[in-house]
């Protein structure tokens, strides 16, 4: 028997208002677990975050029983003040035991683990960041010279040209806005808040449209590297020639890697035992002598760890100002790095003999 006209409406209606029950079900649910999760409960219906927070001596008595040994307390709770037990937790890491099974407290640490050890391994640390953005600084300074020299031959706008930019940096994507477009976005919000004399003279000299020998000093080094990615293959040749190197991509690697442990000194992240994500291209073995420990290395270890972009940074740095003292800086820096914490150099990445190696920077 055929259905009226109304009993199909009403069917067809009955199936819409499930549907909008089903997804209203959803959304809610949605909102709940959103609600769970900024409450700081698992939505996958694990228990969230459950440890307590612990006043300063509390904490104390915590590493106590985790096998920390603290001789001098009042000491120890000045430096937690100070730097805080969570930050510090990255550099007592290294001596858990890892076969243990973990207690009320957590994993165990080694015996004979000191707290003066994670501290000085700490302040180690923060030696090495300094480090890291002194050297950024020469290089980052050097590059803007090269560019705004190369490119302010041809136009003193020249930043604002596509057609003097690499083809790459000017063809738009599936939403019709090219890399250009991007990083003019960023460049313009940063020329837009002036927070530094030296902005607002530019700006009240030259207007918004400064030379590119004037813009450059307003990049940041993000900035910079993806500008100089975006340049013509033989400008960004010409540059990498410059710094003793064969093809541009070796140099722009070596920028991702450089720009890798700056944005972890200047956020104040740890370094001397991190894996760095970015994996530079290198030379062959014997065309930069002072590579050749990352070069030969199979394992790849030391290409992770801090001990390439530092060595990198060497040459670079090397090659723009040869009586520079970074070099010689950083080879002290690792000279003093604190043994008695029980710790060793090759963490960093560097072989244990290096500062007695005839390939040092």
């Amino acid at each position: 028997m055929k259905k009226s006209r109304c009993q199909l409406l009403a069917g067809a209606f009955g199936l819409a208002h499930q549907a909008v029950a089903v997804t209203m079900s959803y959304i809610t649910a949605r909102s709940s677990a959103s609600q769970d999760a900024r409450a700081g409960l698992s939505v996958s219906g694990k228990v969230g975050y459950q440890k307590p927070h612990l006043i300063f001596e509390q904490q104390v008595v915590h590493l106590r029983r985790k096998g920390m040994l603290i001789d001098d307390e009042a000491w120890v709770i000045a430096r937690l003040r100070q730097v805080g037990y969570y930050r510090l937790s990255a550099y007592w890491h290294p001596y858990k035991l890892r076969q243990s099974p973990a207690g009320p407290e957590g994993e165990d640490l080694r015996a004979g683990t000191r707290f003066e050890f994670v501290h000085l391994l700490y302040e180690y640390d923060r030696r090495l960041r300094v480090l890291v953005l002194e050297g950024v600084e020469i290089i980052a300074v050097s590059l803007r010279v090269d560019i705004a020299y190369l490119l302010g031959q041809r136009d003193r706008f020249a930043y604002l040209r596509p057609e003097l930019l690499g083809p790459a940096f000017s063809r738009p994507d599936i939403n019709g806005v090219t890399d250009h477009s991007k990083w003019l976005k960023g460049y313009r919000e940063k020329v837009h808040r002036p927070n530094e004399d030296f902005t607002r003279h530019l700006l009240g000299k030259y207007g918004e449209h400064l030379p590119i020998w004037a813009s450059v000093e307003l990049w940041e080094f993000n900035q910079l590297c993806f500008f100089l990615g975006g340049l013509k293959h033989e400008d960004k040749l010409t540059i990498a020639k410059k710094y003793g190197l064969s093809c541009p991509k070796m140099l722009l690697s070596w920028l991702k890697a450089i720009k890798g442990i700056r944005n972890h000194a200047a956020h104040h992240g740890r370094i001397w035992n991190r894996n760095m994500s970015a994996q530079p291209i290198l030379p062959d073995a014997g065309i930069i002598p002072e590579l050749d420990i990352i070069v030969k290395d199979a394992t790849r270890l030391r290409q992770a760890r801090a001990c390439c972009p530092l060595l990198l940074m060497a040459h670079l740095i090397q090659v723009i100002d040869p009586s520079s003292v970074w070099p010689s800086k950083l080879k002290t820096t690792i000279r003093d790095f604190p043994s008695e914490t029980g710790m060793t150099i090759e963490q960093m990445g560097f072989p244990s003999d290096w500062m007695g190696s005839d390939n040092q920077v």
